[in-house]
């Protein structure tokens, strides 16, 4: 077919005039039949276009006589079609929208004109040159009296307003299948020309959308992010939508006045992948933690409800590290058992969180289609239908095997396991067995609702069941019964009662063609509703890829924040939301070089440290301190790196400071030294022996104040192996035996000097001085006193006792008597006066002189 080019005007050639309304109707009707074959050429260029344009207007205005019962002249009637396949995209929307009106008009012209029509028809569009050549486009549109002005003008003025915007402003998706809402309006308006994309029970669905627009320059960012909606017609007129936002929205290319663009929409959960987060949640349930993060972090954006049969108890503590926000819900989720799905509305969409698929309140049946037919043949029917579905089984595990460890009852068995109520035939035990995580669950009875969902998650992926349809308000997370079909026992009404659990779609509006020649298909996945869904753990939690540093943290105004079992509460560098006190993270066990029941090494890390926190397992919700660092505010208590060489331990009086305790081992060579200090007392218990052994020139014990006391139950013994014993005080020194004795021996003699005043040797028995060889010598500068309290003081040597006084007197005194004893001879001096000298016999001289008084 070829057609001559149009070049700015057009002519009407002379050809007679007739009454023919229902060959023009026939005529419009066929002519937007015609246009897919101009689409085709209008897709390959071969039509210029500026006659595109002309052939737009022109169009215009002969449909619009087409349109009218007046007299129609006959070189209009041919044209219009030659017009038509010349017009393209341009005119299409005019062609197409008008064929539809003119056919519904003169239905029954049609039928009476169709045999006399057809051939005219038939030679119009195979002419080479098209009748309306060489009359201009004002002339053609002030038609001469006969054409009824009165009637055409108004009609014309319409059409040609219409097209003069733009083909766009004919095109139009009143009755076609889908319908598109979004922002943009005016010459940026956009109408959807395709759908495709799937959606799914615990996942955000995404769906591509093919747009038309008859403006080529749309910012992109004037939709990206806005919420958009399609509508997808329904068999009783009634609309079932797809509510998004626009995730991604691109110009694909601009042809026959046309602007095709594509965009993406997903629901308001997507928005969770662009944002990526690390915080900590403490005793909150997990209803809590997905309600702060959507309100909180999200407010309005965020629709959502929960429809949940089970209450949830706080949790600890549960951290989401370096992941996105919809990773994080998701995998909390997960674990949990909660499913969710998304309901639809022109306004918005609604995320519906569930934990309980067979009760109809939280997954209803589909608003559409609660009872489906099955209709295998493709047989023609009037309602929607399923047009195929198949099953099949999937071979998975028989049994769950759970196993942890809580370090507050080390011995209870927490070993739990669950056997399958799937029916898989004859197959062995297939076990899943996880005993890795530490403190997954606190009891067996929350071990055994572990495994439970655990299972159920295997199980209804066993039997599954796939579909595809027509039914065009089939959606997840609503249930349908299906009739039918040979498969099912009609009298268990559980058999036939499914829960779709995944759609994918592909519609398209026709836009080129007539309003039943829109598509519309689905293909669906579902399980028998008896069957309780719990979303697969797709979503793994983070592996924290090494150990952490952390600062110890507390209440405010205390040094040291633990608990009964010595642990600790860090605030960490990465958490921002922390307040560095007792609410910054969980209780963290502390790793001590020795730990024993009752035994072992203690040492608390101090508020304001930094400890080193590895993670058991690699879970962020399990940490565990494993060390201490220096770091510039809390440098190491020997300066470095002068004091390399040293090497021990400093502890700090707390609360408040100002003292400490250390043991310090100096290794630099020449100069070793143990230093031990008590910054106030020091006790020593030795159960059984304590020796102490120097072997260098000396050992000096200093007490800077008050006394030492040395205690033992029966003796003391001081032995000076080459020189002597020096004990000396600037006052007294006290030897008390309470019981028995205290013995002072030397081989050669023992030296006590008082030098100021006195050296006392107090028993309440007796003071036993003795030298083995010499002898024992008491010397003082003022005087030596030898004193007992209750009985004798003996003074006693194996050769002579020498009492001397170098400068002034030896003074002996006794409150009774005084006796003198060597072998038989004696003198005794009575407190009476009486003294009494006896001998073998007495011989008495007087250098000087003798007198006796009588």
């Amino acid at each position: 077919m070829s057609f001559g080019p149009l070049d700015g005007k057009t002519a009407l050639a002379s050809s007679p005039r007739g009454e023919a309304p229902g060959v023009s109707a026939l005529a419009g009707k066929l002519a937007g039949q015609a246009l897919p074959t101009a689409v085709d050429m209008a897709t390959q260029g071969r039509l210029p276009p500026a006659a595109a344009q002309l052939a737009q207007e022109a169009i215009g205005a002969g449909l619009g006589a087409i349109g009218s019962a007046e007299a129609v002249p006959a070189p209009l009637l041919q044209g219009a079609p030659a017009l038509a396949a010349q017009g393209l995209g341009g005119a299409l929307p005019a062609v197409n929208a008008l064929a539809a009106e003119t056919h519904a008009a003169h239905s029954r012209a049609v039928e009476e004109a169709a045999p006399a029509a057809t051939p005219a028809l038939a030679k119009a569009l195979q002419i080479e040159e098209h009748p309306l050549a060489g009359l201009a486009i004002e002339d053609f549109m002030s038609p001469a009296p006969e054409y009824a002005p009165a009637v055409m003008k108004p009609r014309l003025a319409a059409l040609q307003q219409a097209v003069g915007s733009g083909p766009f402003a004919a095109l139009h998706e009143g009755s076609r299948l889908l319908r598109f809402y979004s922002p943009l309006e005016g010459d940026k308006a956009l109408l959807v020309e395709a759908v495709t994309g799937e959606s799914a029970l615990s996942s955000p669905y995404c769906f591509t959308l093919r747009l038309l627009s008859k403006s080529s320059s749309i910012d992109l960012q004037d939709l990206l992010g806005k919420n958009v909606c399609v509508g997808v017609r329904l068999a009783d007129g009634s609309e079932q939508f797809i509510n998004g936002y626009v995730n991604v929205f691109g110009f694909t290319r601009s042809d026959g006045g046309f602007a095709f663009y594509h965009a993406e929409i997903v629901p308001w959960l997507a928005f969770l992948q662009r944002r990526t987060n690390s915080r900590i949640f403490q005793d909150l349930s997990v209803v809590d933690v997905l309600t702060q993060i959507f309100t909180t972090d999200y407010g309005s954006l965020a629709a959502y409800e929960f429809r949940t049969a089970k209450s949830y108890l706080p949790e600890n503590y549960i951290v989401q590290y370096d992941e996105t926000d919809e990773h994080f819900v998701s995998r909390l989720m997960e674990k949990y058992g909660l499913f969710y799905y998304f309901e639809h509305s022109e306004e918005g969409h609604v995320m519906v969180i569930s934990d309980d698929s067979r009760d109809s309140t939280f997954c209803p049946p589909q608003s559409a289609h609660a009872e489906i037919d099955f209709n295998g043949g493709n047989r023609w029917h009037e309602r929607d239908a399923v047009t195929a579905f198949t099953a099949r089984r999937v071979l998975q595990p028989t049994k769950v095997a759970l196993n942890t460890f809580d370090f507050k009852s080390p011995n209870t068995v927490q070993y739990v396991e669950l056997p399958t109520a799937a029916r898989q035939g004859d197959v062995p035990t297939l076990e899943v067995y996880d005993g890795n995580p530490a403190f997954s669950y606190k009891d067996r009875d929350s071990g055994e609702r572990e495994a439970q969902l655990r299972m159920e998650a295997m199980e209804w992926q066993a039997k599954l069941f796939a579909g595809e349809s027509d039914c065009r308000g089939l959606v997840p997370g609503h249930t349908f019964k299906l009739h039918g079909h040979h498969w099912f026992d009609v009298t268990d009404e559980k058999d036939n009662d499914f829960l779709v659990i995944g759609v994918r779609l592909d519609c398209r509006n026709n836009f080129f063609a007539s309003d039943q020649d829109d598509v519309y298909r689905n293909s669906f996945s579902a399980i028998r509703r008896k069957i309780p869904y719990r979303p697969v753990r797709a979503h793994r939690s983070p592996r924290m890829p090494g150990p952490q540093t952390a600062t110890v943290v507390g209440p405010k105004g205390q040094e040291i924040h633990t608990d009964q079992y010595g642990r600790i509460k860090v605030q960490f560098h990465w958490d921002r939301y922390g307040r560095r006190d007792a609410a910054s993270s969980c209780w963290i066990r502390v790793s001590q070089p020795w730990a024993g029941k009752g035994w072992g090494t203690v040492s608390i890390p101090r508020i304001g440290q930094e400890v080193l926190i590895d993670y058991l397992e690699g879970d962020p919700d399990r940490p565990v301190c494993t060390g201490r660092l220096f770091n510039a505010d809390q440098p190491a208590p020997y300066a470095l790196p002068d004091g390399a060489h040293m090497m021990g331990f400093k502890s700090r009086s707390t609360p408040g400071g100002g003292g400490f305790s250390e043991m310090v081992i100096h290794d630099s060579k020449g100069s070793e030294l143990i230093n031990i200090h008590a910054q106030k007392d020091m006790v020593t218990t030795v159960q059984n022996a304590h020796a102490t052994t120097v072997n260098g020139p000396h050992q000096t014990n200093t007490v800077s104040q008050g006394y030492q006391r040395n205690t033992v139950k029966q003796q003391i013994e001081i032995v000076s192996e080459t020189s002597y014993i020096d004990q000396r005080a600037k006052q007294h020194i006290a030897l008390t035996a309470e019981t028995e004795h205290i013995a002072l021996t030397a081989k050669k003699h023992v030296e006590v000097v008082a030098e100021t005043e006195h050296i006392g040797a107090t028993a309440k028995k007796f003071v036993e001085l003795k030298a083995e060889t010499e002898h024992i010598g008491a010397t003082a500068k003022k005087h030596v006193m030898l004193k007992a309290e209750t009985e004798h003081v003996e003074v006693g040597a194996n050769k002579f006792v020498d009492i001397k006084s170098d400068t002034q007197h030896i003074h002996l005194t006794a409150s009774t008597d005084i006796t003198l004893q060597v072998g038989a001879s004696k003198i005794e001096l009575r407190a009476d006066g009486t003294i009494t000298i006896q001998g073998k016999y007495v011989d008495i001289v007087g250098s000087d002189r003798i007198d006796l008084n009588k």
